[in-house]
């Protein structure tokens, strides 16, 4: 009477929603400093989980990787540039806005080198990663 397997997608979910828990950190991060709305967090977590759920499919390609590497660069600027100046809130502490972009790094970091290791005999993806880490302020 041993239970019935899981089907193979709820593994893939599983492990997307592991990928997902430093940005879920980040974005009550961002929320507890009023930097996103919480409609503005919802998306985000919808987004990267679509995105998760992309590169964990076979058919993925290392555009998927490079896509979603962009989009959370995109996100440093909205967040740490660009929004803060225009809303009337209190300015973010630094040591707080320090720990949001070694967080944002940490998790680009960790997409492209599951890109590098997934993509190993591409030298053009080598490329592309060192060209996203040179024109992104990530760490």
């Amino acid at each position: 009477t041993a239970a019935p397997p899981a089907p193979p997608s709820s593994a893939m979910g599983d492990i997307a929603e592991r990928n997902l828990e430093p940005l879920t950190t980040l974005t009550h991060t961002l929320l507890t400093h009023s930097l996103l709305s919480p409609s503005e967090t919802r998306a985000l977590l919808l987004r990267a989980r679509t995105f998760e759920h992309a590169l964990l499919s076979r058919g993925a390609t290392r555009a998927h990787f490079l896509r979603y590497a962009s989009y959370l660069s995109t996100l440093h600027s909205l967040v740490l540039r660009a929004r803060i100046p225009a809303q009337k809130s209190p300015p973010v502490p630094k040591p707080v806005r320090n720990a949001i972009h070694r967080s944002l790094g940490s998790i680009s970091t960790k997409i492209l080198t599951r890109a590098l290791s997934r993509f190993r005999a591409d030298p053009d993806l080598a490329i592309a990663v060192a060209s996203h880490f040179l024109s992104s302020n990530l760490p």
